[in-house]
């Protein structure tokens, strides 16, 4: 008979130690003898165990019932070969997942740094725009052609005059503005169902 130890080597892959057994049976009325050659002392014991129990029950005129506990000490061996089988490909398939997470991870950190980087930048973004945005106004609703300025002269001092068409600013200023910030609401809406 033959029986299989198993590792894995260097390359991830399982290998097998093979290792011949060999049982030589003799048997009389008064005295049993199981010669076991290439198994390990566990086998043995195990052997010895389910031979002294039966003994007691045995009625003598049977002897190839002897090989009974033989072949459970060696089912159970290979049942458990089987299970360790199952129990290192399950380790080495929880390595592989472990491996997989702790990469995950690390692209998680890596992301974490590079949203905080860019949360520094829009914060940068917003604070330049918010000390220019007010100054950007003013002179630009300045500029238009809707005031007027006539600096002082001949005693008189200088005047502010605004033209009679200023409404045309408010009619196109605020309903564009509140169609930027309405497509802008219906977007975040958007997105968020989307998700």
């Amino acid at each position: 008979m033959a029986s299989a130890n198993h590792a894995v080597g260097a390359s991830g892959r399982l290998s097998y130690d093979w290792h011949e057994m060999t049982f030589c049976l003799r048997w009389d009325p008064k005295c049993c003898t199981i010669l076991c050659l290439g198994v390990d002392s566990s086998f043995q014991n195990q052997l010895q165990q389910n031979l002294n129990q039966m003994w007691a029950e045995f009625q003598g005129s049977e002897a190839g019932s002897l090989l009974a506990p033989l072949i459970e000490v060696l089912v159970a061996m290979y049942d458990q070969s089987a299970y360790n089988m199952i129990a290192q490909r399950d380790s080495q398939i929880m390595t592989g997942l472990g491996e997989a997470a702790r990469n995950d991870s690390q692209v998680m950190k890596e992301l974490g740094a590079a949203a905080r980087e860019d949360s520094s930048a829009m914060r940068t973004i917003a604070v330049v725009t918010m000390a220019f945005l007010p100054p950007t106004f003013l002179s630009a609703v300045f500029s238009m052609s809707f005031f007027n300025y006539t600096p002082p002269q001949d005693g008189r001092s200088g005047e502010w005059s605004i033209s009679e068409k200023f409404w045309i600013y408010w009619a196109f200023a605020v309903p564009l503005t509140a169609l930027t910030l309405g497509i802008w609401v219906l977007r975040q809406r958007w997105m968020r169902i989307g998700m």
